[in-house]
C-alpha cells in the first residue's frame, strides 16, 4: 500500500522544474507588465524571461500577452491562465510543505510576514519563546512595506503566515482575528505636555506633527481621529519609517501617533511619553492570515500557540478559538 509521502512525491515528480519556473515567470510578468522589471525580480536575464513566456505560449497554444513597443497587457486567455497559474503554484507550495512534514513531523521552517514599520516587533520575542519549546522548528520573519505585500507573499506561498491590520478585503485568504492594539499619542520627555496626564486635541494646534504617509493604515487611523474632532494638524513630515517618527519625537522635533506594540521599550525607558487625548481612544485590529487550503501541521501548531499567548502591546479581550487546526 503506497504511503501518503510516496503518492505526493510521485505527483510532484510529474511537474518538472521548468514547468514550475514557466508558471512562476508568467505570474511575475503578469504582475509587473514589464519584462525588464520581471527579469530583475526573478534575477534572470530579459531574454530568459521572454523565452520562458514564449515556450509557455507554444505549449498552451495561446497568446498570453498583447505586445507593442511601449507596453504589454494580458490577453483574455492570459487572464484565464493567470487565475489557474496562481492556483497551481499555491498547490505546489502546499504539496512541498506536506511532503516535508511527512518525512519527519514537527520540524522545519515557518515563514512569517508583517509590516513592522521599522519598529520593535513583538514577534521577535515570540520567535525566541516558540523555538525554546519546539527547537526543531525555525521561525523566519520577513518585514515588508505594505499589507498588499503581506497578501501577495501568502497567496504566492512565499510566506506561511501573515499579520495585517487590514480587515476589508482579505483577497481570498483565511483571516483569524487575533486582538487589537492602541495608537498612542506621544511626545518627547522635555515637551511642554510631558507632565500632563490628558490634553485636548485643540490644544495641539500649534504643534508640529510627524505622521505616516497617506495610504498607510497608520495614517488612516490618525486621519480618522483628526476628522472626528475637526482638527487640522500642522504636518512637518510624512514617512512610513516608524523609527524616524520615534527618533524625531524623542528629540523634541514634533509630536505624533505610534502603535503601542512598537514602542514598549521607548515607553519603559521614558524616551517617549504617552499623553491621553481627551475623547480619543483608537484601537486597531490585528489579524492572522493564511491560505484556506494550507493544512500544514506546523501552521496549525503555531497559530494555536499564538492564540494562547499574549503579545506585549496587543490586547485580547477574549481569547479566540482557532478552527484552523480542526479543518
Amino acid at each position: 500500500m503506497p504511503t501518503l509521502k510516496n503518492c505526493l512525491s510521485g505527483i510532484y515528480q510529474t511537474i518538472t522544474s521548468m514547468e514550475i519556473w514557466q508558471l512562476n515567470t508568467f505570474t511575475v510578468v503578469a504582475k509587473t507588465l514589464h519584462f525588464t522589471r520581471a527579469s530583475q525580480e526573478l534575477n534572470l536575464t530579459q531574454s530568459a524571461v521572454s523565452h520562458q513566456i514564449k515556450s509557455l505560449e507554444e505549449e498552451l497554444g495561446v497568446r498570453l500577452f498583447n505586445r507593442d513597443k511601449r507596453k504589454i497587457s494580458l490577453t483574455s486567455k492570459g487572464l484565464l491562465v493567470l487565475e489557474y497559474a496562481n492556483k497551481m503554484l499555491n498547490q505546489v507550495n502546499v504539496m512541498r510543505r506536506e511532503i516535508e512534514e511527512n518525512k519527519e513531523s514537527l520540524q522545519g521552517t515557518l515563514k512569517l510576514v508583517a509590516v513592522p514599520r521599522s519598529l520593535n516587533s513583538p514577534f521577535y520575542q515570540v520567535k525566541q519563546h516558540f523555538e525554546s519549546i519546539y527547537p526543531d522548528i525555525h521561525l523566519y520573519f520577513e518585514a515588508v512595506i505594505s499589507s498588499e505585500a503581506v497578501f501577495e507573499n501568502i497567496k504566492k506561498g512565499i510566506s506561511d503566515i501573515g499579520f495585517t491590520t487590514e480587515n476589508e478585503d482579505f483577497r481570498d485568504l483565511l483571516p483569524i482575528p487575533y486582538g487589537s492594539f492602541e495608537m498612542m499619542f506621544v511626545v518627547g520627555k522635555n515637551h511642554r505636555f510631558a507632565a500632563r496626564k490628558e490634553v485636548e486635541l485643540k490644544e495641539l494646534e500649534d504643534e508640529e506633527w510627524l505622521l505616516f504617509e497617506k495610504g498607510s493604515w497608520l495614517r488612516r487611523k490618525t486621519d480618522e481621529i483628526f476628522a472626528k474632532q475637526n482638527f487640522q494638524p500642522k504636518i512637518i513630515s510624512e514617512t512610513n519609517d516608524g523609527a524616524t517618527v520615534f527618533s524625531l519625537v524623542k528629540d523634541g522635533n514634533g509630536v505624533g501617533f505610534l502603535p503601542k506594540w512598537g514602542i514598549l521599550e521607548g515607553l519603559e525607558e521614558e524616551k517617549l511619553i504617552p499623553v491621553k487625548l481627551k475623547g480619543v481612544k483608537s484601537y486597531t485590529p490585528l489579524n492572522i492570515v493564511v491560505l484556506p487550503e494550507n493544512h500544514s501541521k506546523l501552521v496549525s501548531l503555531f497559530i494555536d500557540y499564538l492564540l494562547k499567548k499574549q503579545l506585549e502591546g496587543i490586547e485580547i479581550d477574549k481569547k479566540p478559538e482557532s478552527n484552523f487546526s480542526k479543518k
